[in-house]
């Protein structure tokens, strides 16, 4: 899912959403967004249905 996707389905600004991306990668440590995903499935915060839809 592209950040202007996530941004109209999360009725967010797109910024704001970027924002949090970084932040989440910067918190769990994560060095690209395929490593954030995996780690945040590791650590039970997504769910593998979720994974799948995002990475479609």
């Amino acid at each position: 899912m592209r950040l202007a996707q996530m941004a109209k389905e999360l009725n967010r600004p797109t910024n704001e959403v970027s924002a949090s991306g970084r932040e989440l990668l910067t918190n769990l440590g994560a060095r690209h967004r395929s490593h954030l995903i995996t780690h945040a499935w590791q650590v039970q915060i997504v769910t593998t249905n979720e994974v799948a839809t995002w990475l479609r």
